[in-house]
């Protein structure tokens, strides 16, 4: 073979190299896509869910239990601790975490301060407090098996309280009962007298009520992201006898929080948490006759089908702005501007009165079958050219 031969064979293999590396790119490349696409499904494949989340201990709430936070599964094997459903469930591990970042931070890669524990129960170094004395409730029950094997499910109300009782671990986990149920929401008038029992529980078993507590209303403070409440910014409203029982009231309409805390050496709890939304009866009432006056203001049957959904619209928007109210004349302003905005929503008859009656002519047509509608307005476009034609002409004229 002589070199020119040589040469056009060397031209012809460069096309077919050129080729080769350009598949060998786009492969590797689509492989890198896919990886890429792969790990991004994985991350937002994380299963999570919300939950009220609290922390407390003997001198108040770091967090109280109010406010909703998402956590994922895989917070705990992110910081080295890995619970028994590897990353597919949420687990009370992970909610220790995710408090623990909430309130101090990326401390130390945080591993550092949990680097061994006594057993999967206790953590040597909980809240950076040195002890790791604590304990978790989920719904209010003990769940009675380690933080890294318990699920945490979506709407679940988590409780942490650090023990105060270093010796025994002993410190006793209250509730509220009101005519004997416990509760952690109730309603009363104003200056209506409140009942309370303040009943206890250690590790699961009754311990009875709790005498000489102070039932606290707290002082909530807002950080932004959550709530706090410390037990020595909060008022005295009454002190538990020996049944556990004290009665309070309030003489303003509003939302309270109310809490207990024993300074009993032998008794030690952990605080309890009651919501007390205190309603004015007059405006109570305002607020039911301007909700029922909105249900029968209008007839239903009065309207056609897309107007009665309308209606209904109105009727729910009338209903929250009247719940929303906080006095009698907002009361009165949003009956008013509901009432109006139902005025606006036209009856069948009065949607009737605005048609336009149909003539005998208008009938005949709309029963004419289609092919004789079609001949129709092909005379209606003659009929145009012609008169176009006409006045084109008059115009070209004159």
């Amino acid at each position: 073979m002589n070199k020119n031969q040589l040469a056009h064979s060397a031209e012809r293999g460069k096309p077919m190299k050129h080729l080769s590396k350009r598949i060998l790119s786009c492969a590797l490349a689509l492989l890198l896509c896919l990886g890429l696409g792969a790990a991004a499904a994985s991350a937002a494949d994380v299963p999570e869910v919300t939950v009220t989340l609290s922390y407390a201990d003997v001198t108040g709430f770091y967090v109280t239990p109010q406010t909703q936070f998402t956590i994922p599964a895989n917070l705990s094997e992110e910081y080295g601790f890995d619970d028994d459903f590897g990353g597919e469930k949420v687990s009370i591990m992970d909610a220790i975490v995710f408090l623990h970042l909430l309130l101090l931070g990326d401390v130390d890669g945080l591993s550092a301060l949990y680097d061994s524990y006594f057993d999967s129960w206790y953590l040597t170094n909980f809240m950076d407090d040195g002890i790791g004395a604590f304990l978790s409730f989920v719904n209010g029950q003990d769940p009675g098996l380690s933080a890294f094997s318990v699920e945490v499910a979506d709407g679940d109300a988590l409780s942490f309280f650090s023990i105060y009782d270093t010796t025994f671990w002993a410190d006793f986990y209250t509730w509220f009962e009101v005519d004997g149920e416990k509760t952690g929401a109730v309603t009363v008038a104003i200056d209506e007298p409140l009942e309370l029992t303040l009943e206890s529980s250690m590790f699961g078993y009754p311990m009875g009520p709790i005498e000489d507590a102070d039932i606290l209303q707290l002082a909530i403070e807002s950080t932004g992201d959550f709530n706090a409440a410390a037990f020595g910014d909060a008022t005295v409203l009454a002190t538990t006898n020996e049944d556990g029982y004290a009665k309070i009231a309030f003489a303003q309409a509003g939302t309270y929080y109310v809490s207990a805390a024993s300074d009993y050496e032998y008794e030690p709890i952990m605080a309890p948490w009651l919501v007390v939304t205190v309603v004015d009866p007059a405006l109570a009432q305002a607020k039911a006759d301007a909700k029922a006056a909105l249900d029968s203001y209008k007839n239903a049957a009065d309207y056609r089908a897309a107007q009665q959904t309308e209606l209904a619209n109105a009727i729910a928007a009338g209903k929250a702005a009247i719940d929303a109210a906080a006095d009698l004349a907002g009361v009165e302003a949003a009956l008013a501007n509901a009432k109006l905005a139902m005025d606006a929503i036209k009856t069948d008859a009065q949607l009737k009165a605005e048609e336009k009656p149909m003539t005998l002519l208008d009938k005949w047509h709309a029963k004419l079958p289609g092919w004789m509608k079609g001949v129709e307005n092909l005379w209606a476009g003659f009929q145009y050219v012609i008169l176009f034609a006409l006045f084109g002409w008059i115009w070209f004229l004159f």
